[in-house]
């Protein structure tokens, strides 16, 4: 066990660097994660995934055959632009921080998606009466028609040059030696790479480089006596290493063991995964083989929207809500089409209570995975499903088919379920990586930093024993983290002064 007093270290006994997987196909794994595009309001699943694997298994067919089509992938390039521009547009000057539209809010990465739609629109006109019925109540947002012309008018004249590099892009990801071949090829491996019971006896091992602590040690001196946690600082910075993945956000310290190792864990644990383990045998088992892979999203990214949610306004409404999921649920029982091991989802979204949370939570958080599945399909391809049978390859996971969806709700549910103690969980984890980032801060410059060993380890074991009452993290922010457990789900930063 690590000793309170100090970080933990890197030891001889280093899992096996990310760039030697899969050496004995004569191939590497990316050493770190891609520097992705995307909104700045928000993360995206692209934010989230690691491009491991490569090449294109036989059964993914020719690239004539493909479920991924290099004209389905170009026109999400083209949109992801699209949401870039508009960002970068809307952003404060960087000068005089005035901005061209009034901002009552914060653009959640739903509301972004429906805008994008709206500019999208040929028609300036058109464009215009669309975004007016999507601002009509509780916008966050508010331009004059003269402000959107603009706007709608510079991002058409943008995407007007950029069909031929976002057609090269996607041909690049398509490639053999692409993100989107990489995950299809590493997507039905078997071989147990960062799987839930090796990080659950091993850990989860934080790298930080020179360049990183010599960060972490400016942020612990902006944040000094206040509110404000290094986390908070530095959670859309990439300095960390974890898991082997180089170049990593710092919030990923919170997804990757919360929202990937821990959820698995506890639905491990509480039996949801056997329940659903015909599903998650078409799609390659995450849990089984690397948590991090891009099928783990499919898990991870429920929790994740959890989070994500205490930072939403209660009315915001979302893209598909609660009673959408419920009547799914009902039509798929009424035509026969839920087995008994989905019976259990259907009870329970029946039974929600419209002003309970757990139905306000369920349709924003579904909502925000089908939103954010064009990012993962733009850079990592879709997830596919293969026939048990014939071992054959059938097409993409259905977000709404009665598989998904009723392990959806199962899922959902475990993590608002109070005996999961998924909140204290999650503080828990919050205070004890701050206090690492804290320890860090304070050490005086030594041979380990020098030589780029500094980290520490976050498993079971640690926190379940780590001395709490000692921790060198001020009570302000302590209190703050407790108060705002959504605030590593969101780029949105609170201020230092």
């Amino acid at each position: 066990m690590t000793s309170p007093d100090q970080p933990a270290v890197h030891t001889d006994e280093e899992p096996i660097p990310a760039v030697f997987i899969d050496v004995e196909d004569g191939e590497r794994e990316p050493s770190s994660r891609s520097s992705l595009g995307g909104s700045a309001l928000h993360f995206e699943l692209g934010d989230l995934i690691r491009p491991v694997g490569r090449g294109v298994h036989a059964e993914f067919g020719t690239p004539g055959e493909r479920v991924d089509t290099q004209q389905e992938v170009t026109a999400l390039e083209l949109r992801s632009r699209a949401k870039d521009f508009t960002a970068n547009w809307l952003a404060p000057d960087s000068e005089s921080g005035e901005t061209k539209a009034t901002f009552t809010g914060v653009l959640n990465n739903q509301f972004a998606d429906r805008m994008t739609n709206d500019l999208l629109a040929p028609d300036a006109e058109e464009a215009w009466t669309q975004f007016g019925a999507l601002t009509a109540e509780n916008s966050p947002i508010t331009m004059t028609p003269e402000e959107f012309t603009a706007l709608h008018t510079e991002l058409h004249g943008y995407l007007a040059s950029q069909g031929q590099s976002a057609a090269e892009e996607a041909e690049k990801r398509l490639a053999y030696t692409g993100d989107i071949s990489w995950s299809d090829r590493y997507q039905f491996k078997t071989k147990e790479r960062r799987s839930v019971e090796q990080i659950k006896q091993n850990g989860l091992r934080i790298g930080l480089s020179p360049d990183a602590v010599h960060e972490i040690k400016n942020a612990a001196k902006e944040t000094d006596s206040t509110y404000v946690p290094i986390l908070e600082k530095l959670k859309n910075t990439r300095l960390a290493e974890i898991g082997g993945f180089r170049g990593s956000k710092i919030s990923l310290l919170i997804h990757d063991y919360v929202d990937h190792f821990w959820t698995m864990d506890l639905l491990e644990r509480n039996g949801v995964m056997d329940r659903h383990r015909e599903l998650f045998d078409k799609i390659g088992n995450p849990e089984k083989t690397d948590i991090f892979k891009r099928e783990g999203e499919a898990i991870a990214s429920i929790s994740f929207g959890v989070r994500y949610f205490e930072t939403i306004d209660d009315d915001f409404t979302p893209v598909v809500d609660t009673e959408k999921i419920a009547s799914t649920m009902r039509s798929y029982a009424e035509q026969g089409m839920l087995g008994p091991n989905q019976q259990e989802a259907l009870d329970i979204v029946s039974e929600l209570e419209p002003d309970s949370q757990e139905y306000k939570s369920l349709g924003f958080v579904f909502s925000n995975y089908i939103t954010e599945l064009d990012e993962q399909r733009r850079k990592f391809g879709k997830i596919k499903t293969k026939n048990l049978e014939t071992d054959q390859i059938e097409g993409e996971l259905d977000p709404m088919g009665p598989e998904y969806l009723s392990f959806f709700i199962e899922t959902h549910h475990e993590l608002l379920n109070q005996g999961n103690n998924y909140q204290d969980t999650l503080f828990q984890v919050h205070v004890y990586v701050e206090d690492m980032l804290q320890r860090v801060a304070r050490e005086a410059p030594n041979d380990r930093e020098e030589a780029g060993e500094v980290g520490f380890v976050i498993s079971p074991d640690l926190l379940d024993n780590y001395d709490y009452a000692n921790v060198e993290v001020n009570g302000q922010a302590i209190e703050w983290m407790r108060k705002n457990y959504g605030f590593m789900a969101t780029k949105a930063m609170a201020s230092t002064t």
